[in-house]
């Protein structure tokens, strides 16, 4: 495909370190693709759940809305792509939804990402124009810190719901445990990134939460009471082997 390479994880990594920190990396988890970008204005919220940026939970500045398709019932939420344009590079990491409704752009199979601001843009392209084509790679987000997890409101041992959040691979399960027995069972994931425990037994605290990546890695944690809107960071971050780097990623600019 026009536009994809291969590189070195090295160059990938200089070639946006001033976009990110320079202790912050990362790798590449799928293939190169065209997309398109548009921008508006993210204030917090989201159809991911994860807040204002600088938040506990949303500390990564660059952010952006993922086409419906893409999105995916919010699958996408948390992942990060490396975006290259003729004017550069930036990785972003998905937290909103662009709708199909009434967006015809958002409404295909072709990537498009509705980047948060205009400053964002101007990254790539230049943003009078509006709309704009670039190469995208899916990436592991270039986070620092720990995973965590964000208990929904008004939760009872009846109905329990959490946000994971500070990922830097895709999560593919969340499930729940007793501390008191070996059975695990999946929570399921809603539309809107929160992943929901309703079978109806009432949960016994303390009670453990076991959180699955793409790449079939498990982080473990415990919970030890039933607070709403409370944090809980976890003690890891998933891994991203050597073993699992795509060899064909975009270039940093459009060829």
């Amino acid at each position: 495909m026009a536009g994809c390479t291969n590189v070195l994880l090295s160059l990938l990594v200089v070639l946006i370190s001033h976009h990110v920190k320079a202790q912050d990396s990362f790798v590449p988890t799928a293939g190169c693709l065209p997309a398109t970008i548009t921008f508006y204005g993210y204030n917090g919220g989201g159809a991911c759940e994860f807040g204002t940026v600088n938040s506990s939970t949303l500390e990564y500045p660059f952010t952006t809305a993922l086409s419906q398709y893409d999105f995916n019932n919010s699958m996408a939420c948390g992942e990060c792509y490396l975006l290259g344009g003729p004017r550069g590079t930036v990785v972003v990491m998905v937290v909103d939804l662009c709708p199909s409704g009434g967006n015809s752009i958002c409404s295909t199979e072709k990537y498009h990402f509705d980047l948060a601001d205009e400053e964002i843009f101007a990254m790539l392209d230049d943003p009078s124009k509006g709309v704009s084509s670039v190469n995208s790679t899916r990436v592991s987000c270039p986070l620092t810190g720990n995973v965590g997890v964000l208990t929904d409101s008004g939760i009872s041992p009846y109905w329990f719901g959490l946000v994971v959040y500070n990922h830097i691979v895709s999560i593919t399960s969340v499930d729940i445990q007793p501390t008191t027995e070996s059975e695990w069972t999946q929570m399921i994931r809603q539309p809107y990134n929160y992943w929901l425990y309703t079978n109806g037994v009432a949960i016994q605290t303390p009670f453990n939460i076991r959180i699955t990546s793409e790449f079939g890695d498990q982080i473990t944690t415990s919970i030890s009471d039933l607070t709403s809107d409370k944090l809980w960071p976890t003690n890891y971050q998933f891994p991203v082997p050597s073993s699992r780097l795509y060899p064909d990623v975009c270039t940093p600019e459009l060829a």
